[in-house]
């Protein structure tokens, strides 16, 4: 099985972004050259 950092709501039809290992959406740097994410707590 593999997790992703996102997935998609296949229900909605503008496809909605859900977070799965992350905890929000990511943000870029000043430059637009790093997007960071923060990753969820204790993930099994």
């Amino acid at each position: 099985v593999v997790e992703r950092l996102y997935t998609y709501d296949l229900a909605d039809p503008q496809l909605a972004l859900i977070p799965q290992l992350a905890t929000a959406d990511g943000n870029w740097t000043l430059d637009n050259k790093n997007y960071t994410v923060t990753l969820i707590q204790n993930y099994e």
